[in-house]
């Protein structure tokens, strides 16, 4: 077995092995509390997870007051860790530079997987109702699974920094 094949389907898998965690586990506690949900409540699930990213995207970018021309319309990232960020607006070209490198700690995402799950069942017992709690849980997982895996990766770079190996 070659190890550093291995090592490297655990990093590269991780981030969307984690991402599963976060969505199954929370749909899991939908099912244990309502039952399996009809159309509508799959529906607003799958809105609010579609949700959940437009509010990572739009909270990573601002408009530019400083235009050069009319109509000329400059953004300015706002954070770093997010879809935007990364691809430095909200419409643009994509083209990886190289593979990325990942702290193994943050390539795991223990607790960011896990966050979501906390925070659906603190949802669910809202009284917001079957179709809002559905909504509610879908935005939860796609924002606070971005989020944790985010400050993660933080803690890990920081962790590797300040490793007195």
């Amino acid at each position: 077995m070659d190890r550093e094949f291995v090592r490297g389907l655990l990093v590269e898998a991780s981030f969307a092995y984690g991402f599963t965690i976060a969505f199954w586990g929370s749909g899991v506690l939908i099912v244990n509390e309502y039952g399996l949900p009809h159309t509508p409540g799959v529906f607003a699930y799958a809105v609010g997870a579609v949700t959940g990213f437009g509010l990572l995207i739009r909270s990573c970018v601002v408009r530019d007051d400083r235009r050069s021309r009319p109509g000329d319309r400059r953004y300015i990232v706002t954070h770093d860790r997010t879809t935007a960020a990364s691809f430095g607006g909200v419409f643009t070209r994509v083209t990886p530079e190289r593979t990325p490198q990942y702290v193994l700690l943050a390539g795991v995402h223990h607790l960011a997987s896990l966050v979501p799950i906390v925070v659906t069942h603190l949802v669910l017992i809202a009284p917001v109702g079957t179709f809002g709690s559905l909504f509610l849980v879908g935005t939860n997982v796609s924002v606070v699974y971005n989020i944790a895996a985010a400050m993660e990766e933080s803690v890990s770079e920081w962790m590797l920094q300040h490793d007195p190996r």
